[in-house]
């Protein structure tokens, strides 16, 4: 059984769709927010997938931010970069 993550979206519901017959379903985030993960789903068409729903305030925010002061104490040193900006800490 192949397991999926799925996000909730800005208007807090969630999508399941099926990679055999391509059905969806959408449900209220609330819904689904308290129930064990993994989420085992068996489609109509006899499909079994398992769902483990993530549920954030805010998306993970793409990056691409340098810090020079890392090279001005060690010469040697790539800069680093970051590759995620969580607006929620």
């Amino acid at each position: 059984m192949k397991t999926h993550v799925i996000y909730a979206n800005l208007i807090d519901t969630v999508t399941l769709a099926c990679e055999e017959c391509h059905r969806s379903k959408t449900l209220p985030a609330a819904d689904v927010k308290d129930l064990p993960q993994p989420l085992k789903v068996r489609c109509p068409c006899g499909a079994l997938f398992g769902a483990t729903i993530v549920i954030r305030p805010f998306y993970r925010k793409k990056t691409h931010v340098k810090k020079p002061s890392c090279r001005a104490r060690m010469p040697n040193a790539r800069p680093r970069r970051t590759k995620f900006l969580s607006k929620a800490g």
